[in-house]
């Protein structure tokens, strides 16, 4: 489904309702769930009517959380397996940022280009949207507009190997902001955006966007 469509999904779940948003043609599924409570260790303040929790159930396995870093190691590891397939992934993930529906992205790629992985390629592009979607939701005052576009910067940094994994997860786990150079003309709170901006516009030398967000 188209991110806007994603969006009234989620806002339509009832407290303590949980509902299915995507099944992978390998048998992941990935569902959201709408608690009684917010979680009290979180660094961030949740209303509990929007909060909301993403789940991924692979084949034959209990459910779980995943996490933003699952996301971005397995994107890591594609980008490894085959780095030919750099532009193609910076794309996809890019057209599930501009609202694209990942099921018709993930039909553009094929499985078989990427040997390692965590999860296959659809899942990652379904993870990606909701991720995307939980921040826009539930990330209010951000320096970012929209919010996705911090967790879309770390995306981009990954596949265009600005360092090595580790160091870049350590970066994100310590909510630092990934470089101005993926987000700047995006950014509709920086006086670079650009609303004609081209497509994958960060592959070019802009340092004009090499300045800290004002």
């Amino acid at each position: 489904m188209e991110y806007k469509e994603l969006i009234k999904e989620i806002d339509s779940l009832a407290i303590g309702e949980k509902k299915d948003i995507y099944e992978t043609h390998f048998g992941e599924i990935l569902f959201v769930y709408r608690p009684h409570e917010v979680t009290k260790n979180l660094k961030r303040e949740y209303e509990v009517n929007k909060n909301f929790q993403i789940y991924l159930k692979e084949y034959n396995k209990k459910e779980f959380r995943p996490n933003h870093l699952r996301l971005l190691i397995d994107i890591n590891l594609k980008l490894r397996s085959n780095s030919e397939e750099r532009n193609n992934l910076l794309k996809a993930f890019d057209d599930i940022y501009y609202g694209k529906c990942p099921e018709i992205i993930s039909e553009s790629l094929s499985e078989s280009l990427f040997s390692m992985r965590i999860n296959y390629l659809e899942c990652n592009l379904y993870l990606a949207q909701l991720f995307m979607a939980e921040q826009d939701i539930n990330y209010k005052g951000s320096k970012y507009d929209p919010c996705r576009l911090f967790f879309q910067g770390w995306i981009r940094e990954v596949l265009m190997g600005t360092r090595e994994i580790d160091a870049l997860c350590w970066s994100v786990t310590k909510y630092q902001a990934p470089s101005i150079r993926f987000t700047c003309q995006d950014n509709k709170n920086h006086k670079k955006y650009n609303s004609n901006r081209k497509e994958l516009w960060y592959l070019e030398d802009n340092q004009n966007c090499q300045q800290k967000l004002e």
